[in-house]
């Protein structure tokens, strides 16, 4: 069974199966809970503001979306931010390095999230590292007039001081079915939002958060925020631009390497797009092999912004691959307004 198979099916709703791992389920929690006291008492306080944004859950809930968003947003409003990533499968990632002009913006450097920021941010320091304290202290040396430091997905890391937690939920996977792993989607439980927590609860495709959710979230913190994440423009893999109706009427392969591939497909028919077949792999995906790709007979072949970046090392893809970008649209303003504050 493909393990994401397996999380539908077992770890978004109650099964005999989950029932069956929660046990484990308890025992991860006792550990979570004995590291996460530990962090705490040699915890580390940064001579500026950090900002963490992380997650509840174990897949992707769209932390890099809101984390390239609030970047340029704390750039545009005078702040001289930075960014923290742990470069996750990157062969920087047991390192910890300030990313200067020359370095060669590879995902088997970076890591592929890390490099769609050191592609998107060109202008804003990005440190890459999973130890967060020292991607802090290098960073109070190289750069000493930081303001603000963004940590992308660093919820469950208490080793860093955090001033603003930041908390992605996903409208379509929600809490999963309430445990945690390995019996269940969540990292921790809910219990870790505190009422000073924000929570950004963020929709694709125009989908309505339940409110039954909302409920559960609004139990622990009125930090409540809504936004949707909205497809953009449809790009070749060198970012040229590409019509819609280029795709329309052709063999199309979708391929994807994320959390949550379910809602790619929504994203695509959103366009108006019909596949012939969707190529689903773990997230993070490599790419290394793309024998299976390359024995689909596709005329385009769809894929996200993350993957691009990847599926572009290989030349003879190229010439088929095209990529989605998507944006951030607040269905509110109070985020913006009370993050400015919080900081100020």
């Amino acid at each position: 069974m493909r393990l994401h198979s397996f999380i539908e099916k077992h770890l978004l709703k109650r099964t005999g199966i989950s029932y069956l791992l929660y046990p484990l389920s308890l025992l991860y929690r006792v550990g979570h809970r004995i590291k996460q006291g530990r962090d705490l008492s040699r915890q580390y306080r940064a001579p500026y503001k950090v900002i963490s944004i992380g997650n509840l859950t174990a897949g992707g809930s769209g932390k890099t979306p809101l984390g390239l968003e609030l970047a340029r947003l704390l750039s545009e409003n005078g702040y001289r931010v930075a960014v923290s990533h742990r470069g996750y499968k990157g062969n920087l990632e047991k390192e910890t390095v300030l990313l200067d002009s020359e370095m060669e913006l590879s995902p088997k450097i970076l890591g592929d999230e890390a490099c769609l920021y050191a592609s998107s941010l060109k202008d804003i320091p990005l440190v890459i590292g999973r130890d967060r304290v020292e991607a802090a202290r290098l960073l109070q040396q190289k750069k000493p007039d930081t303001q603000v430091l963004i940590l992308d997905d660093s919820f469950q890391n208490k080793k860093l001081h955090h001033d603003i937690d930041i908390v992605v939920v996903s409208a379509e996977m929600g809490l999963g079915n309430g445990f945690c792993l390995p019996a269940g989607y969540l990292r921790e439980p809910l219990s870790s939002l505190k009422k000073g927590h924000y929570v950004v609860l963020l929709s694709k495709n125009g989908r309505t958060p339940g409110e039954a959710l909302v409920s559960q979230l609004r139990s622990r913190t009125e930090r409540i925020y809504f936004a949707d994440l909205v497809p953009g423009e449809l790009k070749a893999y060198n970012g040229e631009p590409t019509q819609k109706e280029e795709l329309t009427g052709k063999k199309l392969l979708l391929v994807s390497g994320i959390g949550n591939p379910a809602s790619f497909e929504e994203t695509v028919c959103s366009l108006g797009l019909e596949w012939i077949k969707h190529l689903r792999y773990p997230d993070h995906y490599s790419f290394d092999d793309v024998s299976e790709i390359n024995r689909e007979a596709s005329d385009y072949i769809l894929c996200t912004q993350k993957d691009v970046i990847k599926l572009a090392l290989h030349n003879e893809l190229r010439g088929k691959l095209v990529y989605i970008e998507l944006g951030l649209k607040w269905k509110n303003e109070g985020f913006v307004r009370d993050l400015l504050a919080s900081i100020s």
